[in-house]
């Protein structure tokens, strides 16, 4: 959820003579550029860039969406700079309450509120647009009658299929409600029919989101994705920022990353409620590259693995496998047709890599001391580790892979698949937030998103051991063996159908060796960018990706990975 703003906190507050102000005003609008916009995004949930440090926020566009003939709001375009790196583009609506009928907005959505503010000498609440239901309602009548909103420059685009059209005009009295779970982007949920996705992040490029899921409706059969509705644009000439996309809604018990976390529960309650654990087979059979299945698993084994959810997983990874034949299915459109994995593309991966883990090595030094002990062991431990992990990143370089590359989901993890209770659909095809737009669209191996789910399985093993309030500390050595087991087999149905599914694909090597050390090499990347992230954003939970990187390490020295 956003971050919270605190009642009790002091709000700035900004008087105006009538709302234009706020966009027109050179003084206004410089305090807010300076004072109360750099206050409120950097507490923001969905604001990225909280790794670096901020140099300033200017408001380099806005377009103007009417409530009323009255009254509107306004849709700001922020380019947030740093002292390090590359700026951002930042998506924030705003709106004008009167502080007499905002009670709802502070009682419910504290985090929506951005200042006080004074409108010709009457009070309201400046706040986040989107938390506001006459928003709600306008984008989604706007996107229903396919409203092109013209502004002082360029226009403001809604487009839309027919279906949301009679949606709007049969639900006359529709209901919507704000999505308060959404980390990157904000969402909107109509009478559970719709599901609306405002990018907060944005830029002057094509939106991989969009772009895919327009991609994977109308060019190919793959269906295992909510269906695509619409989207919202802003154009100015030739230039295009995608602001938000619309969706069916898909009805689900949960998301993948919660039902795991749910199931590792249950396998641990299993293990400690085990009359005998000493007389479980702990052997780990089958590896990255000969992966069993459940039946192959032993058979005291399969008492501990709920036969349902290894069913589940492996139906996880045959729809993974389904999504990259259709990502890989046309030779026409450029933006998608299959390209040689060139071994241009190896050395490429094998330096960025390597550059990462010079960078973060160097983080996790710097902020050892910040650590707690037993944490500081494990994190000198990896620093002794990296030229052997360096050793095992050179194999990418040494020799010729011959497969294609692709595109692919891009930042392919848990919480990106839907649980309906018997399927999986997929969601979220932005790719990884950290890379610019552009890179976001450029071509893979897939392989690279079979690692991330993998790495998703460990961080979910993991966390359920190490950052869950509820286990005991006495536990947790029991504990460890069997989610080391866990993440093995489980890990090894994923990968097992999803190989099965693609087998002869032309994006799969033919040879186990080069599967293997494609994995190994993303999953490796993907271990040591979530160490930075963790370094950067959330210390307590840095063990688990320690632990992954450990793993890598260790299995390697076996000759596997899971």
């Amino acid at each position: 959820m956003d971050s919270q703003v605190d009642n009790n906190q002091q709000l700035t507050l900004i008087k105006l003579q009538q709302w234009n102000d706020i966009v027109e005003d050179k003084e206004i609008k410089g305090k807010l550029q300076n004072e109360i916009l750099p206050n409120y995004v950097t507490k923001m949930r969905w604001f990225g860039g909280k790794g670096h440090a901020l140099k300033s926020i200017q408001i380099i566009d806005y377009v103007i969406l009417p409530f009323t003939d009255l009254d509107s709001a306004y849709h700001l375009l922020l380019e947030i700079s740093y002292h390090d790196g590359s700026p951002d583009i930042y998506h924030l609506p705003i709106a004008y309450s009167p502080i007499d009928v905002s009670s709802e907005l502070q009682k419910n959505y504290s985090q929506s509120i951005i200042s006080l503010i004074n409108i010709d000498n009457k009070e309201g609440l400046l706040y986040d647009a989107l938390y506001d239901r006459r928003s709600q309602q306008v984008l989604a009548t706007n996107l229903a009658n396919n409203c092109t909103i013209k502004q002082k420059s360029g226009e403001l685009v809604f487009t839309s299929t027919p279906n949301l059209k009679r949606y709007v005009h049969e639900q006359l009295n529709s209901t919507s409600k704000i999505l308060i779970t959404e980390e990157s982007n904000t969402s909107i949920i109509y009478d559970q029919d719709f599901f609306l996705k405002i990018y907060r992040n944005v830029d002057r490029s094509i939106n991989s989101d969009v772009e895919i899921n327009q991609f994977l409706n109308n060019e190919t059969t793959f269906r295992h994705i909510p269906k695509y509705v619409g989207s919202i644009q802003r154009q100015f000439g030739k230039e295009t920022i995608v602001l938000g996309m619309i969706q069916e809604y898909i009805s689900c018990i949960s998301d993948g990353w919660i039902y795991i976390l749910e199931r590792l529960d249950d396998f641990s309650l299993n293990i400690l409620s085990h009359t005998d654990i000493t007389s479980i087979n702990k052997e780990l059979r089958g590896s990255l590259t000969n992966p069993l299945d459940y039946e192959e698993i032993p058979e005291d084994l399969k008492k501990l693995f709920d036969k349902t959810t290894s069913k589940l997983i492996s139906l996880l990874g045959h729809r993974t496998g389904q999504m990259h034949q259709a990502l890989s299915s046309n030779n026409e459109l450029s933006s998608f047709y299959p390209e040689k994995y060139s071994v241009d593309d190896q050395h490429s991966l094998f330096s960025s890599i390597h550059s990462l883990i010079e960078t973060v090595f160097q983080n996790l030094k710097e902020n050892l001391q910040k650590l707690p002990e037993d944490v500081q062991e494990e994190a000198k431990e990896i620093l002794s580790m990296k030229n052997e992990l360096i050793r095992i990143l050179e194999r990418i370089s040494s020799r010729e892979i011959n497969v294609t590359k692709t595109r692919i989901h891009g930042d392919y993890h848990l919480a990106q698949v839907l649980f309906t209770g018997d399927n999986f659909l997929i969601v979220d095809f932005e790719g990884e937030p950290a890379i610019h737009f552009t890179e976001r669209r450029a071509k893979h191996s897939p392989l690279k998103d079979v690692a991330g789910m993998i790495h998703s399985f460990h961080y979910a093993a993991y966390r359920s051991l190490f950052l869950n309030p509820q286990r005991k500390s006495e536990d947790i050595n029991i504990l460890l063996p069997f989610i080391q087991l866990w993440f093995h087999y489980i890990s090894g149905f994923f990968i097992k159908s999803y190989l099965d599914t693609t087998k002869d694909a032309p994006f799969i090597p033919n040879n186990k060796q080069d599967i293997q050390i494609l994995l190994e090499t993303f999953l490796l990347q993907k271990a040591v960018y979530e160490l930075n992230y963790e370094l950067n954003y959330r210390l307590d939970w840095i063990i688990v990706p320690l632990k992954g990187i450990k793993s890598i390490i260790e299995q390697n020295r076996l000759g596997q990975i899971c």
